[in-house]
Order: structure tokens, then C-alpha cells, then sequence
């Protein structure tokens, strides 16, 4: 039986009911990972479609371990022919660290699950953790036994997703006007506003509403673009899932005439008004609407480039409240820092009077001061990592041995918890001062995970020097 169309939901299911009523399946899939092939667990969750303020996760499944009760967590990001979201890995993480954070399990890998054609031809599938392939699937279901009917349909199902290249789009009937009023566009954009890098639409309905995301606005933690919204007569700089009553008096002073910010839903938008626009006749009245929407969006590229820093920080600061971590160590007294195998360490007392050695994990810095991951083990054998900022602008002549103010530190009981803090600062753009040899490969996966390749380059070429 084939069935005409395949969508990433089914696979979603599918492999959600596997999971949650096979543990031979469950099993299986644990050995085709690259952290978990020899664990002995057991599924207790399956979540599918599972979404937060950072996104949406298409599968999430939570294991334990029987003899220790530990638990572990697989992010499933499930592909047939769809493109990459920006940045989608790097959400994919930081949803992952929060569970760390709040407690529901100790550890976790996210995986790409697709056809093996789809990871070869998306570079960004070779970030993941693990990989396993829907002809990798078949092929186990296959093994289950020529009478097993159920398995061998639902191989049969991976089968042709995998081999399905395209899945038909909504039929897109001919319509002259849409046509002839967005290759006018196209062609307005490209000529007189490059900073759009408008791509050329294919718009399926008279819809008067587009989005813009040059390249320079690709590499954010944040899902920042600029969307023309004509039908409604605005264009809005758009910070997916942040809060605007954090964001607003944070950027108040960056604003420019006619910009306001709102809350749009779970976004924050700084917003500039312009005339109504509907797809129509293209005519003289059109076309100056046309490049008065364009120019304003223009006007927000422009903007958020040249505030980018200040724009991105606050927009971190923004974001919905974390869980604060658990079993915070007080902070104490750091003293007699050394230097041993080129990396920093130090020791001090708690406030309960407990001796603590400190280690550097990583520092990063830019001119308005620096922000330390450090590693904190206690003579009563707790381990605690440590994240705090020195958010003073200063010089290298106002240091002359002055200790230097740091805001409050934060705690947390595993380095993904510690990194889920560390992003609420675009620290993986700032400049590596120190990085823990132990650590090093751990850093710059995360480092790519938020910034891309050309992020992890700029870190060696640095870290070298």
C-alpha cells in the first residue's frame, strides 16, 4: 500500500509509538547514538511536538536508568525534504540545557533523524550528536520477522520517506495580478534596496506580507528578521520569543523618531508605521508605496546592524525566567590563583568555611567587561560550576591591581546547565580570553551550535595567538 504523501508529523508519530510501546525499538535506537549505544535504559516519556519560548522540539524522549535511576534525554529533530530554521540547533540546545537546569534529567544528545540523502546535502546535519537515517529504520524494522505485518508496513512507510526528494507543495494556481505585483517588487528590491536581499517570492495566495533576513542577521542566538506587513501598514523588527516589558526600557534610549516597541504574541517587535499595501495593479501610487515599505525596512536592518550589540544583549535579558538553578553553593573568597598546565586555578572559602578550588573553564571579554565560567569543587565533595560578569567598561590603564566589581554569580550542577546561563549574553560572539584545555572541544561545539562554523574558526585562530 503506498501512500501519496508523507509529512514530517507522521514520521513523528510513528516513531513516538515505537518508542513508547517497543523497548526492543527503544533499545535498538539507543545503540545507533553516539553518547548512549552501551546503556541499559528504559523509555519513561515520549513528548512529541513539545514547544517552550525557545521553539518546538519534534520529539523528545526521556530514559532512565534502572540501577542508578538516572535520566537521559534524546532531542529528535526529524527531517524529510525541509530546510534548516535559523539557528534551529542552537535552539534545540538551549531547550535541552534547560532541562538540565530544572532537573528533569542529567544529560542528553539531539539527533537528526531523516533520509541519509537529506543529511548529506544539509552541511548543518553533521552538527548534530548523532544521526540515525530512515533507511537505517527500515531496515530494522524489516529484521523483526517475515510474518510481523505491522513492522513491515511501517518499513515500508520509512522507506518512502526516504526515497520521496519533494513532497508537493499546495497546489499554486495562476493568478497574473500576485505574479506581476511580486516580480515588480522583486525587481524594486534588487535594483534600489540591496540591503533587503529580498529572495524572489512565490506566494501562493494575494498575501501583502514578506520577511527579510540579510545575511549579516543570520548568526543570533535570538531569531531576529524584519517583516513587512502590508496588508496591516507596518514593518516590524521582530525578536522572536522575548518579552517586551523587559526589552522596551532596556533599548528606549537607542530608539529612533517614529519606532515603538509592542508585544506581538510571544514576540517583541520595534515597530515603524507605514501606508497600507495590497497586492494590485501596479501603478505610480503603488509603486511609492512600495519603496516607502522598503525603505523602512531598510531603515530597521540598518538599525538593529548598528546597535546590534546592545540590541542582542538585550534581547538575551529578555527572555522568559529560568528556573533558578538548584543547591546554589554561596559565593565566597577567591585567592592564590595559578597557573598549572596553562590553566587557571585557584582556592578560597565558602561561607560555610569549607575549603573550594576554582578552575577557569572558559572567559570570554569585550569592552565592556568579561564573563567567566568557573568550575568550584568543596573539601565536602560538592561540585558546583560557577558563572559571573564584570559588566564595568574600563581600561587597561584603570586596572593598576584594583578589583574590579562583578555582579551576582550564578550557580549551576552541570556545564549544559552553566551554558544555559552563559546565553543570556551573546557570549559565544565576544572574544575567547581563556579556555580550559579539559574543555576545549565541549566549548567549541557549543561555540558552533550558536554561532556556525565561521564562529568556531574566529575562536581557534584566537585562542591560538
Amino acid at each position: 500500500m503506498a501512500i501519496e504523501r508523507i509529512y514530517e508529523r507522521d514520521i513523528d508519530l510513528l516513531l513516538a509509538e515505537e518508542f513508547q510501546l517497543s523497548p526492543v525499538f527503544a533499545g535498538w535506537f539507543l545503540e545507533q547514538t553516539e553518547k548512549y549505544a552501551d546503556s541499559s535504559a528504559i523509555v519513561v516519556d515520549v513528548a512529541v511536538s513539545k514547544s517552550d519560548y525557545l521553539g518546538e522540539s519534534d520529539l523528545v524522549v526521556l530514559f532512565e536508568r534502572p540501577l542508578t535511576n538516572e535520566r537521559f534525554a534524546l532531542y529528535i529533530e526529524d527531517k524529510i525534504n525541509a530546510p534548516f530554521q535559523p539557528e534551529q540547533l542552537a535552539r534545540y540546545a538551549m531547550r535541552a540545557q534547560n532541562g538540565v537546569a530544572k532537573g528533569y534529567y542529567s544529560d542528553y544528545q539531539i539527533l537528526l533523524c531523516s533520509p541519509a540523502a537529506y543529511r548529506e546535502t544539509h552541511p548543518e546535519g553533521v552538527l548534530f550528536d548523532s544521526f540515525v537515517s530512515y533507511e537505517a529504520i527500515a531496515e530494522y524494522l524489516r529484521t523483526q520477522g517475515p510474518d510481523d505485518r505491522r513492522s513491515a508496513y511501517r518499513a515500508n512507510l520509512f522507506a518512502q520517506a526516504a526515497n520521496r526528494t519533494f513532497v508537493s507543495p499546495k497546489e499554486r494556481e495562476e493568478d497574473p495580478l500576485r505574479d506581476a505585483f511580486w516580480k515588480t517588487a522583486f525587481g524594486v528590491a534588487t535594483r534600489e534596496f540591496p540591503d533587503l536581499e529580498m529572495k524572489a517570492p512565490t506566494f501562493s495566495s494575494r498575501q501583502a506580507w514578506i520577511e527579510f533576513r540579510p545575511r549579516e542577521m543570520q548568526s543570533q542566538s535570538i531569531h531576529i528578521c524584519v517583516a513587512l506587513k502590508g496588508g496591516s501598514g507596518f514593518v516590524d523588527l521582530t525578536f522572536r520569543r522575548i518579552l517586551s516589558r523587559k526589552f522596551a526600557p532596556v533599548v528606549a534610549s537607542l530608539l529612533e523618531p517614529e519606532m515603538s516597541v509592542l508585544q506581538i504574541g510571544n514576540s517583541t517587535a520595534i515597530r515603524l508605521v507605514v501606508e497600507r499595501l495590497e497586492v494590485s495593479e501596479v501603478d505610480e501610487g503603488t509603486l511609492a508605496k512600495l519603496r516607502f515599505a522598503f525603505a523602512a525596512s531598510v531603515r530597521l536592518i540598518r538599525f538593529y546592524l548598528t546597535h546590534r550589540h546592545e540590541l542582542d544583549v538585550a534581547a538575551l535579558q529578555s527572555l522568559p525566567e529560568p528556573e533558578p538553578p538548584r543547591f546554589p553553593i554561596p559565593q565566597g573568597m577567591i585567592a592564590n590563583e595559578e597557573q598549572v598546565d596553562g590553566n587557571s586555578r585557584s582556592r578560597g572559602t565558602d561561607l560555610r568555611g569549607y575549603a573550594v578550588n576554582r578552575e577557569t573553564i572558559l572567559e570570554v571579554g569585550a569592552e565592556g567587561g568579561s564573563i567567566t565560567l568557573l568550575r568550584e569543587n568543596s573539601e565536602d565533595g560538592n561540585g558546583r560550576y560557577r558563572v559571573s560578569t564584570n559588566e564595568t567598561f574600563f581600561d587597561d590603564d584603570d586596572l593598576d591591581g584594583e578589583v574590579l566589581p562583578q555582579s551576582e554569580p550564578q550557580y549551576a550542577d552541570s556545564f549544559h546547565a552553566a551554558v544555559v546561563l552563559l546565553d543570556r549574553y551573546p557570549w559565544h560572539r565576544l572574544h575567547p580570553l581563556k579556555v580550559h584545555s579539559d574543555y576545549y572541544a565541549q566549548v567549541l561545539k557549543e561555540v558552533v551550535k550558536r554561532g556556525g562554523l565561521s564562529e568556531e574558526t574566529r575562536w581557534r585562530e584566537l585562542l591560538a595567538q
